[in-house]
């Protein structure tokens, strides 16, 4: 790639709610406005019968299950204790006697055991004087195909204790930058990667050896998502899948294409493009597997203005995006009109705290925006809640924080600090002090979640 290219898509990427920063050490402060109280859970040590495993590998298991119970929203783990863990040692009907847990701290108690291949989860609720069992498939042996099947299971415990269906099985997309030496002189690279809730099982989905960025998940159909590549000299949106190495570019439309964004019901596409020399909002109807319904439609423009960072409401309705076209860059919303012969919509304002507002996410439930903005000179995750109409900050970090993205349940989040060392970071509006779930070389940027 030229320099004069990496300039270009620096100058993009500054823009488009991707400033580089120096990373500093991250220190937290919790915002009094998302506390809310979590069920104590008291998680026994993992026990074992009639298996070949090895107790390495079942601390690997005890681990990935601890990481999704404290990383939930829903509980956080007691520390370890003796007296517990002897009672949980029994066989279940003592183990779980209310006798003893209505003396206990613990609402929750969770015993664990692995027996063969198979590991057996039982839990008792102690506010409803309840049990739950829950057991997976056959474990191999293997992290990268056991790991799914154990987020699963807590996936599906979440549900009948909470309600909610746990995100923990959920795939993630990010974009990898990483600087490679050539004959010519080093050169930036950036790939499409997946992983799993935990930031494991790390996966390189694209090969191009070029530039790919901002990937997004097609909803209902985890197998397929769009990103954006340079390797056909300007930016495109193109087509990939989980299987293939080779994403294919489908939008017929002049001049760089940037920051793609789909309907829930996957019959729209945002995006932003200079076609009309300048970057400008657009939309493509378009289907599930790829095909395309008519040719892409400008959606919004405003003379010498940008437009950046497009995210669909719920109902795909209403799409909000960046503007700088007021001044600063903030966060705007319009109604996608139903026909072609509809007037052109108007943008109503929706942050107006804090400079330079960008990449917008809008929850799954519809009750909230998730952004980006520059608070005390540092880029923090803030939150828009629509039934108040009030924006409040959820991360106090000491390093910048950029592209936040929903779950589907809506509370939790992710997004990258932004410097050397660009990291992915999880929370929630439950336990809002970011988790760093990436390491290693390079710099990760843009995750997705899978819907």
């Amino acid at each position: 790639m030229s320099v004069l290219m990496l300039k270009k898509i620096s100058l993009y990427i500054l823009f488009f709610s991707l400033p580089l920063f120096l990373c500093a050490q991250e220190e937290i402060e919790i915002s009094l406005r998302t506390r809310q109280t979590l069920a104590p859970l008291y998680l026994s040590k993992l026990a074992s019968e009639k298996t070949d495993l090895p107790q390495s590998y079942l601390a690997e298991i005890y681990s990935i299950i601890s990481f999704d119970c404290r990383q939930s929203g829903y509980v956080y783990l007691l520390s370890e204790d003796s007296e517990k863990e002897e009672q949980l040692a029994l066989d279940e009907e003592r183990a779980f006697d209310p006798n003893f847990w209505n003396k206990t701290n613990a609402k929750i108690a969770v015993k664990l055991k692995l027996s063969g291949s198979v590991l057996q989860i039982a839990v008792f609720h102690k506010a409803e004087q309840k049990t739950f069992h829950f057991s997976s498939p056959n474990l191999l042996g293997d992290l990268s195909a056991d790991r799914p099947k154990i987020h699963k299971l807590l996936s599906q415990m979440q549900k009948e204790l909470f309600g909610v269906e746990g995100i923990f099985h959920k795939k993630i997309l990010y974009s990898m930058r990483t600087k490679i030496s050539e004959s010519a002189g080093p050169k930036w690279i950036s790939e499409i990667w997946s992983c799993d809730f935990d930031g494991k099982n790390v996966q390189q989905l694209t090969q191009e050896k070029g530039y790919c960025i901002s990937p997004r998940f097609i909803p209902k159909r985890p197998q397929n998502f769009v990103y954006v590549s340079y390797k056909l000299g300007q930016s495109k949106i193109f087509l990939g899948s989980l299987g293939d190495k080779e994403g294919i570019h489908f939008i017929p439309l002049p001049g760089n294409q940037l920051l793609p964004s789909i309907s829930p019901a996957s019959d729209h596409l945002a995006f932003i493009c200079d076609a009309a020399g300048r970057p400008d909002l657009f939309i493509q109807d378009f289907q599930a597997n790829g095909d395309l319904s008519g040719k892409p439609k400008q959606l919004f423009s405003f003379p010498r203005a940008t437009q950046a960072s497009p995210t669909f409401s719920p109902d795909g309705k209403t799409i909000a995006f960046v503007s700088d076209k007021d001044g600063p860059p903030r966060i705007y919303s319009l109604t996608i009109p139903a026909s072609a012969d509809q007037e052109r919509p108007q943008a109503r304002l929706i942050t107006k705290k804090n400079r330079q507002n960008t990449s917008p996410c809008w929850s799954p439930d519809g009750t909230k925006l998730a952004y980006s903005a520059k608070t005390d000179d540092v880029r923090q995750i803030w939150i828009y809640d629509f039934a108040k109409e009030e924006e409040w900050q959820l991360t106090f970090a000491a390093e910048n924080m950029e592209n936040p993205v929903w779950a589907a349940d809506s509370m939790h989040l992710l997004f990258n600090s932004e410097g050397d060392s660009c990291e992915l970071y999880m929370a929630n509006i439950h336990q809002p002090e970011p988790v760093k779930i990436s390491e290693g070389a390079g710099q990760k940027r843009f995750p997705a979640w899978e819907h």
